[in-house]
């Protein structure tokens, strides 16, 4: 049998180390704290500096965009909400690390790499997290496209020149790079679209449209 003393020294422990947590997280949600202590969840690692809404102002020079993004997110669960409510902070610095997968870019923005050090540095549980990212999906979803879209736009020009000037290559080192930045532009029409119907050339598009000429 397990000796009694032992186990209320573990228990004695195991209240020690979410007083602790407790001390260094002032602003915890305390619902949810209640509720993994009531599932026997260990705290939260302790080392993790709290995220504060501050962080948010520190982006505008770090990050600009994941500025914008966070205080869009907080307006709209605001709206959506009827006021503010505690959990928009977490919600939004979730949706911004999540859409920032790299950990430089984490790095950057103050963010742990880690789920459950952010939920340590949020004040609450990684379960708590994970189900912002099944209730909110919309948000989430939506971070992620703007964030992806901002890459995009800022990059693309870049590639397609990096791309041009490769394929300007004469020979065959060229040939692949020209084949797609001929795809990218619109203008190569793969082989096998391209059909003979009744002394007519057919040429059917990727895009599914079809233009037929006479060859004679």
């Amino acid at each position: 049998m397990t000796d009694r003393a032992a186990l209320l020294d573990a228990g004695r422990a195991y209240l020690e180390r979410w007083s602790a947590w407790l001390k260094a997280n002032p602003t915890a949600d305390e619902a949810s704290v209640a509720a993994a202590m009531r599932r026997g969840d260990p705290p939260p690692e302790l080392s993790v500096k709290p995220i504060e809404e501050s962080l948010a102002a520190q982006w505008e020079e770090a990050n600009p965009m994941a500025s914008r993004i966070y205080w869009t997110i907080r307006a709209n669960l605001e709206e959506r909400d009827g006021g503010v409510k505690k959990h928009h902070h977490r919600v939004a610095v979730v949706a911004i690390h999540d859409s920032f997968p790299a950990k430089s870019e984490r790095a950057r923005l103050g963010l742990p790499v880690r789920i459950t050090e952010l939920a340590g540095a949020l004040g609450v549980t990684d379960r708590v997290l994970r189900g912002y990212r099944e209730k909110y999906r919309d948000v989430f979803g939506a971070t992620r496209g703007t964030i992806l879209n901002s890459f995009v736009n800022t990059y693309y020009g870049r590639v397609l020149e990096t791309l041009g000037e490769s394929a300007v290559v004469p020979g065959r080192d060229g040939a692949a790079d020209r084949r797609l930045f001929l795809q990218i532009a619109g203008e190569l029409v793969e082989r096998q679209d391209v059909t003979v119907k009744g002394g007519a050339l057919y040429i059917t598009e990727n895009r599914g449209g079809e233009s037929g000429s006479n060859s004679g």
